[in-house]
């Protein structure tokens, strides 16, 4: 994977104070060599993984958004839980 071919693939190249970084959407990465390590917008501060192809880094996206969901999923059922104390 090269710069080109993430900036062709919708990412959005931006100089930073730690490198170059591409952003797209609720993720953004660095490129090393042709490894791009992952994070999400929510979390900046761990990766959430590393992609040598566009393949991999939609797997990478898919696994993010199946843990929020669990997550958000968790989180209703104790909202749920805490509501019936009310009842």
């Amino acid at each position: 994977m090269t710069s080109q071919e993430l900036i062709d693939n919708g990412w959005v190249q931006r100089e930073c104070k730690i490198g170059t970084l591409y952003f797209k959407g609720d993720f953004f990465g660095k490129l090393q060599g042709d490894v791009f390590e992952m994070r999400s917008m929510r979390d900046d501060m761990s990766s959430i993984g590393t992609a040598k192809t566009f393949e991999d880094i939609r797997e990478i996206q898919k696994k993010y958004y199946q843990k929020e969901v669990k997550d958000y999923e968790i989180l209703l059922g104790m909202a749920k839980f805490k509501l019936k104390q009310f009842e």
